[in-house]
Formats: C-alpha cells, sequence, structure tokens
C-alpha cells in the first residue's frame, strides 16, 4: 500500500506539460522530466495557469502604496516647513498694525482730529491702511473728542502663498 502512493503523484491543478515533468521527476527521472518541461516552454518548478504573474500585480501594489506614501510625507514635510513663516508673517502684520494704530493715535489726539491721520503707510513689504472718526462730546462743560481708529496690515493679494492681514481697533480720546 505503501508503494501506491509512491508510484501515483496526487494530481494538482497545472497544466499538461508541468504534470509530465513532475511525473518523470517524481519517478527519478530528472533529467527526463526537466528536458520534457524545457521543449514545451515551461520552467522547473514554473506555476502555469491562471496564477502567472500574481507576483508582479502585487510588487506593483505595493510599489504604487509605497509612492502614495513618499509623496504624502514629502507634502506633510514642506506644510511643517511653512508653518512657522506663516506664524512669523501673521505676528509681523499684528505688530505693524498695531504700530499704525500709536501712530494715529498720536496724529489725532495732538490737536489734528482726523483730518491729520494719514491713511496710507508702507513698512517692508507690507501695506498699512488707517481709517479714523471721530465724534465730539462735552462733559462737565468741556468738549472732547474719542477716535476710533482701524489699522489693517496686508502683505500680498487674497488667495496667494504668502498673503496675511491683521486688522487693529482703539478707541483714542482727547480728554483731559
Amino acid at each position: 500500500m505503501n508503494d501506491f502512493w509512491q508510484t501515483r503523484p496526487i494530481r494538482r491543478d497545472v497544466g499538461q506539460a508541468e504534470f509530465k515533468g513532475d511525473l518523470a521527476r517524481r519517478r527519478g527521472d530528472a533529467e527526463k522530466g526537466a528536458a520534457y518541461m524545457a521543449g514545451h516552454g515551461m520552467r522547473s518548478g514554473a506555476i502555469a495557469g491562471k496564477q502567472r504573474g500574481v507576483a508582479l500585480i502585487a510588487a506593483l501594489f505595493l510599489l504604487v502604496g509605497l509612492a502614495a506614501l513618499a509623496i504624502y510625507m514629502v507634502t506633510l514635510s514642506g506644510v511643517q516647513q511653512d508653518t512657522p513663516i506663516r506664524a512669523m508673517d501673521s505676528s509681523r502684520a499684528w505688530y505693524i498694525a498695531r504700530s499704525g494704530i500709536e501712530a494715529a493715535s498720536y496724529e489725532a489726539s495732538n490737536g489734528g482730529g482726523c483730518a491729520a491721520v494719514s491713511s496710507s503707510h508702507s513698512l517692508d513689504d507690507f501695506t498699512v491702511e488707517i481709517s479714523c472718526t471721530s465724534t465730539t462730546h462735552t462733559e462737565r462743560g468741556e468738549a472732547f473728542q474719542v477716535f476710533v481708529l482701524e489699522a489693517q496690515a496686508q502683505r500680498g493679494s487674497y488667495g496667494e502663498r504668502n498673503y496675511v492681514s491683521r486688522t487693529v481697533t482703539a478707541q483714542v480720546s482727547n480728554a483731559p
């Protein structure tokens, strides 16, 4: 009974040429089996039928996945480098707008009123637009003015990569 299983190989779902070549190799004639398979365009141990090329497709999917991961990492690296620069530009815009408020406050409260406030300034590559409105109030028989100042510091145009804008509003009075 043991001899029966050794002489009859279990047939796999393979092509006829590979089966005959494997049968010859199992019977002890490896050269004849390899020659038979080579004569029918097969390599020893080759996978026949629909399974041919599965490893290539799997390798391509793996390669595409790794390429997508690499592109994502490069993009993320660029964003991480850009974030501190944008934060610094935002702070610069706020301080420039704040300095516009300080200059307009000085000009308005030293007797010139809103007419003395310059409406536009440039500092570095920022443009500062200043608006001023005033109202007159009277308390205990004395008149004074309250100025509402707004300064907007801006660089670039909306939608551009380097665009930044900050607005600061303040109320100033020339009351005694």
